[in-house]
């Protein structure tokens, strides 16, 4: 009953096409199969290349005056890239011609990968034998490069609604790329499952491995490879791993040869590295919003001057996405016994969401690395940003506060932003810290864009041109000055931009 149901259908498809054209071509296949729990009990179709789950068919059969007559080809792996070109084929039309039309209209025009299989149709016996077959994938499509899937982004959430969520552990990799190929008259699957830092939650820097109650838990070091190899003819079902068995050690290093020569044959130059699609982290994100009256005193100190929105509109951004910016701020916490300080809130994570949202990848840094407290006045609901309201419900740049990188142990040369956030804190560390100098030094050395607001700029003070002159001098800073700390009333931290 089931194949019957599942046949009607396409029978009606079939009969539609034969019974109204004189000449027609009929492809029948699959995007995929299902695993069903094979292989210990795996379903659906995700992290793997077994067959049950990527041997799908394809079947051609062609109705007229060149009606094909039956035939089976099964030593010449084939997929899916090679539909397209099969089809062309049997239209009779021109693939070079086809792409100089599409460059009317498209900016650029690559020819197909795969390969026109029509002529197999009249020809079976000619099919081509022992040419390899290659196969990736490389994310979780449900999550997305940089973790947040298109529905996640359009929702302003960090992952996936509850049903649409695939948990994978913390110790297994999701990219795979295999081959099949015949290899002295044997057929064989060689599959390597590896972790591809680009797709990392923040691409080469660190992947979120765990969401919990407790918070999240990040990887910096990449998974180790696991291999599979299997013989199709003597192991149809790959259930014997040969891979792991020392006898087949020269057997699997033939095939890893294989695949690192068929990658670079069938991955275009252009594609290497991987093009991962670098866009802003959420268009829409999730906040803590404050009651309306909240907002309404909110906009009205930001009609007084606080907080004025940006006046500069239209600037091209492109240029920047997928660069890296480094946001420096203070490990200093008390600005007098009993009274606490550190970071002003929007002087980090105003800058850090501008740099993310620009499609940068974004890291933050302080001098000993670690925590980077905030001055709680900063969180208060009238005065806090919407960068504000945004980090309070962001566990991933809460996490990279608490936890924040030494800038002593990162490569400047690796960042085309430094911005240093202010606060008081930064009044007791950013100036008086040689590391922070130093590390400045090297990323002015490098021509990175160096910015900072209120007491950041003090971070600049120990850095140096490459020529040794100290890079502050004769410059204009934007900082905080000293008729500012006086109506604050605070005066007695130990060093001040302007005086300084």
């Amino acid at each position: 009953r089931f194949h019957h149901d599942v046949d009607g259908p396409i029978d009606r498809v079939r009969k539609a096409v034969t019974d109204n054209a004189d000449d027609a071509v009929l492809v029948f296949s699959a995007d995929h199969g299902d695993l069903l729990g094979s292989h210990g009990g795996l379903h659906q179709k995700w992290y793997q290349l077994y067959d049950e789950a990527v041997r799908v068919p394809f079947q051609i059969a062609r109705v007229g005056a060149q009606a094909s007559v039956g035939a089976s080809i099964e030593r010449t792996p084939t997929s899916h890239i090679d539909l397209l070109p099969t089809l062309l084929g049997f239209a009779g039309a021109d693939e070079a011609e086809l792409a100089e039309t599409l460059t009317q209209t498209h900016s650029e025009v690559h020819p197909l990968p795969g390969r026109d299989l029509s002529g197999l149709v009249a020809s079976p016996g000619d099919a081509p034998q022992g040419q390899p077959i290659y196969l990736i994938t490389r994310d979780n499509m449900l999550e997305g490069d940089g973790s947040a899937s298109a529905m996640a982004r359009a929702r302003g959430r960090l992952e996936p609604a509850f049903p649409l969520q695939i948990r994978i552990p913390a110790h297994a990799a999701t990219n795979v790329e295999g081959v099949v190929v015949e290899h002295e008259g044997t057929l064989y699957k060689i599959a390597r499952t590896f972790d591809d830092p680009a797709t990392w939650t923040d691409p080469h820097m660190r992947h979120l491995s765990v969401r919990s109650p407790a918070g999240p838990a990040f990887r910096t070091e990449p998974i180790p490879d696991q291999w599979e190899l299997y013989d199709l003819d003597a192991d149809p079902i790959e259930a014997v791993n040969l891979a792991i068995d020392p006898a087949h050690t020269d057997l699997l290093t033939a095939l890893q040869q294989t695949l690192t020569t068929t990658r670079s044959e069938k991955v275009h130059e252009r594609n290497t590295p991987w093009p991962y699609v670098q866009r802003p982290e959420r268009k829409t994100p999730k906040m803590k919003t404050p009651p309306r009256p909240v907002l309404r005193l909110r906009k009205a100190l930001q009609k007084a001057g606080m907080h004025p929105d940006d006046d500069v509109t239209g600037v091209d951004l492109s240029g920047v996405v997928g660069r890296r910016a480094l946001v420096v701020a203070t490990n200093h916490g008390t600005l007098k016994p009993g009274k606490a300080t550190g970071v002003f809130g929007s002087e980090l994570t105003v800058p850090y969401y501008a740099f993310l949202d620009a499609g940068m990848e974004v890291d933050v840094a302080s001098p000993r690395g670690g925590d980077i407290p905030f001055d709680p006045t900063s969180f208060r609901p009238p005065i806090r940003t919407t960068e504000d309201d945004r980090y309070l419900d962001d566990p991933v740049l809460q996490d990279l506060c608490e936890n924040s990188l030494a800038i002593g142990d990162l490569d400047m040369s690796t960042y085309d932003i430094v911005f240093f956030a202010g606060g008081w804190g930064a009044a007791w560390d950013l100036g008086r810290s040689e590391v922070v100098g130093e590390q400045a030094s090297a990323a002015i050395a490098n021509d990175a864009v160096i910015g900072g607001v209120c007491h950041g700029p003090l971070g600049l003070l120990q850095a140096t041109n490459p020529d040794g002159t100290l890079f502050v001098e004769g410059r204009r800073l934007t900082a905080v000055t000293d008729r500012q700390v006086k109506q604050l009333g605070i005066s007695h931290t130990p060093q001040h931009p302007e005086r300084e």
